[in-house]
C-alpha cells in the first residue's frame, strides 16, 4: 500500500502546473484520513487544498494466495467558500470547486502500481459538516500484497501435448 500512497503524492506533484493554469491552488496536503476535516482542532494545522485518504481492503483467498480488492476514499477539503448560485455576481469563481473536482478525478483516474489495478471511480459525495463542505471521492482497485504473493504461490495449468513428426536436427 505504500506504493500507492507515494505514487498518489507524486502524481498530484506531477500536475501542480496544471491547476495553476486554470487559476485553481494545487493540492498543498496529502496524507491518510482520520477524521481531519470533521474534526479539525483535533488535528495539527493543514494547509488547504487538501486530501485525505481513507481506506478498506476486502479479501479473498484464492489457492494458497490472496486477492484484494481495495475501496479509497479521498476526502478533497478546498475552501469552497464562493456562491455557486446562478444570481450570484461571481459565480465563475464558486463554480472553479466543480472543476477542481474534475481535475482531481484526472490525476486519480486509472492510476496504478505495481501492486495494484487500476484506480476506478465508485461514487462522488458532498459532505457538509457545518465547520467544512467538503468531497468525498471514492475508487475501487485491485491489490496483491507483495508480502503474501508471490512466485511459490503461482499455480500453472499445463495442458498435455500431443506432437507428432520427426526430429529435423540434433544439436
Amino acid at each position: 500500500m505504500t506504493e500507492l500512497f507515494l505514487k498518489i503524492y507524486q502524481a498530484f506533484d506531477d500536475n501542480k502546473a496544471l491547476f495553476l493554469e486554470l487559476g485553481l491552488e494545487p493540492v498543498k496536503h496529502v496524507d491518510k484520513y482520520r477524521g481531519q476535516p470533521l474534526n479539525p482542532a483535533q488535528f495539527e494545522y493543514y494547509d488547504i487544498p487538501a486530501i485525505f485518504i481513507g481506506r478498506k481492503t476486502e479479501w479473498t483467498k484464492v489457492g494458497k494466495s490472496y486477492k484484494g480488492k481495495t475501496m479509497l476514499e479521498f476526502h478533497v477539503v478546498t475552501d469552497a467558500t464562493w456562491d455557486t448560485s446562478n444570481i450570484s455576481t461571481n459565480k465563475e469563481e464558486g463554480l472553479k470547486n466543480v472543476m477542481y473536482h474534475q481535475l482531481v478525478h484526472y490525476v486519480l483516474d486509472d492510476l496504478e502500481t505495481e501492486n495494484t489495478g487500476k484506480l476506478q471511480r465508485l461514487d462522488d459525495e458532498p459532505i457538509d459538516t457545518g465547520v467544512v463542505n467538503y468531497e468525498v471521492m471514492k475508487y475501487e482497485c485491485a491489490y496483491n500484497d507483495p508480502m503474501i504473493t508471490g512466485e511459490e504461490y503461482v499455480y500453472l495449468m499445463i495442458e498435455k501435448l500431443k506432437i507428432a513428426g520427426k526430429l529435423v536436427k540434433n544439436l
